[in-house]
């Protein structure tokens, strides 16, 4: 019995020794600072995982501060919000360093049913409205669409 016991003390303190990224069944969860919030967000990183990006999520399905498509391509990008259920404010970011995001051009409001919004930045990065309005608004210093 205290083997057993040894043994799940043991699990529970090696779980916690995973740090910044964690992966999921799609994305790697990551805290990064943008602007000046820092968040927990969900990375995403393949074509397939930046298809599918806040589609099929709600407010309330939603367990991150936001969700970063890691891109790193410094061209345009093309967005939609068509099939979406809940409005989210999307941004470009650039990487300044380790975990640190600057906003690259406005942040635009995108409610459901948009079909085409271009984002000319290295990454993209988008979040929640509500979130945005009552946590990261003031924090992310940057020009509003």
């Amino acid at each position: 019995m205290r083997i057993l016991l040894s043994i799940i003390f043991i699990m529970s303190f090696a779980t916690l020794s995973f740090a910044a990224a964690k992966p999921t069944s799609s994305g790697v969860e990551r805290q990064i600072t943008v602007g000046g919030c820092t968040m927990n967000i969900i990375s995403m990183q393949t074509p397939n995982e930046h298809a599918n990006g806040l589609l099929g999520y709600t407010e309330d399905t939603f367990a991150y501060d936001g969700m970063l498509f890691d891109m790193k391509r410094n061209d345009r990008k093309y967005f939609h919000t068509m099939g979406m259920k809940m409005p989210i404010r999307i941004m470009g970011v650039e990487q300044v360093s380790a975990d640190v995001y600057k906003v690259v051009g406005p942040v635009r409001k995108a409610p459901p049913g948009i079909r085409s919004i271009e984002i000319n930045a290295p990454d993209v990065f988008e979040i929640p409205e509500a979130k945005y309005l009552l946590r990261y608004r003031a924090c992310l210093n940057a020009a509003e669409e």
